[in-house]
């Protein structure tokens, strides 16, 4: 009977952990009882045989003679008061290894989530324009989008700071020895370093430009090249898809993907007429400015590119997205952590009810 009810209490709590679990679960699978049918049945059935079988093999095994006599085989209690506190402390330990373990998970998930990565990502949203459209219609765009009172800046660029894809070249410099590097581009217009609080710590910014005609690097760049001094690469050239081209400013290093890589060497450059992303700083972070801004970039965006469909991502939600899978372990510990617990308290209750009732008599004498 209690095999049956704990089931049927069980049924409803798994419909409601398919759902808070929905990532976890492949689509088109649900909650069946017709097809678990068979499976529920043996279940009851065998959990009702395992749950009886010890107290029947510990009740059988009594001596009928001794137990008239109101008398104990020697070593039993003894015995059976060791597993029991055995059992209380593997369970104990378990829950506490869980604990200590969701402890660390959220810890480290906390860490990704917070660092800083050496640029601004809270109140910025991008968006691609069509690959196909001309160049002047981008520029109309950005126009129009920099007249909302929600924007406060916006930039072009090639993408954000840090995104899913990415774009490397092999760059060359020739000083006492020729040195080679796979550089990650990062080009974008005269106010992507500002808008995103990229900071330079040498040189200057690059300069309105059409096509590639000065660099920005980073000090993970610069040590490559056999620098440790930022000012003194200021100046120097290196070869990029066959032009040379000097080196105006060096940047502080910041992270182009998630914590778990190392950071790569970076080259910065102004080349408008091959950018499509949009990078715009709202001007407020509430919710209700936020949707009514969104909702009028989405209005210009109509104007100008009518049979195209927008999508907008918030950069802070594609950083949080490198971590998917240690969030969603965070999730389980967690609900590991919580289901311990809980049973482990059950135990606990139920230990004290036992001792309590073992010892009813001496209770009622000592009062």
């Amino acid at each position: 009977m209690i095999t049956l009810v704990a089931v049927l209490l069980a049924l409803p709590i798994v419909k409601l952990a398919l759902k808070h679990f929905d990532e976890f679960v492949p689509k088109g699978v649900e909650l069946s009882l017709i097809a678990l049918a068979p499976f529920i049945f043996l279940l009851i059935i065998v959990v009702s045989l395992l749950a009886g079988l010890y107290p029947a093999f510990a009740l059988s095994s009594y001596s009928p003679a001794v137990a008239f006599k109101n008398q104990s085989v020697g070593g039993r209690n003894s015995g059976s008061m060791f597993l029991r506190k055995s059992l209380i402390v593997f369970q104990f330990t378990f829950a506490q290894i869980l604990i200590i373990a969701t402890l660390i998970v959220g810890w480290q998930v906390n860490y990704l989530l917070t660092r800083n990565l050496g640029f601004k990502k809270d109140a910025i949203v991008y968006f691609n324009t069509p690959w196909y459209a001309k160049q002047e219609k981008t520029l109309v765009l950005r126009n129009e989008l920099e007249k909302l009172a929600g924007v406060a800046k916006i930039s072009l660029s090639g993408g954000p700071p840090a995104s899913n894809g990415w774009n490397s070249s092999t760059v060359t410099y020739k000083g006492k020895e020729e040195i080679k590097a796979n550089a990650f581009q990062k080009f974008g217009d005269v106010n992507y370093t500002d808008m995103y609080g990229i900071e330079i710590i040498a040189g200057r910014n690059i300069l309105p430009s059409d096509t590639a005609k000065e660099f920005l690097i980073n000090e993970t760049l610069m040590k490559h090249l056999g620098f440790t001094n930022p000012q003194e690469v200021i100046g120097e050239e290196i070869e990029f898809s066959k032009s040379h081209i000097p080196i105006v400013g060096v940047v502080k290093d910041f992270h182009i993907q998630s914590l778990h890589k190392e950071i790569e060497p970076v080259i910065m450059a102004n080349a408008m007429e091959s950018f499509t992303c949009l990078n715009i700083q709202l001007a407020a972070d509430d919710g209700e400015k936020v949707k009514a801004t969104l909702a009028s970039i989405e209005e210009v965006w109509k104007k100008i590119y009518p049979d195209d469909k927008i999508k907008i991502e918030f950069l802070d939600e594609t950083i949080n997205n490198f971590y998917k899978s240690e969030q969603r372990t965070t999730k389980l510990v967690r609900t590991a952590t919580g289901l311990a617990i809980f049973i482990s308290c059950l135990g606990l209750f139920g230990l004290a009810s036992y001792t309590s009732t073992q010892r009813a008599k001496e209770i009622g004498i000592r009062k």
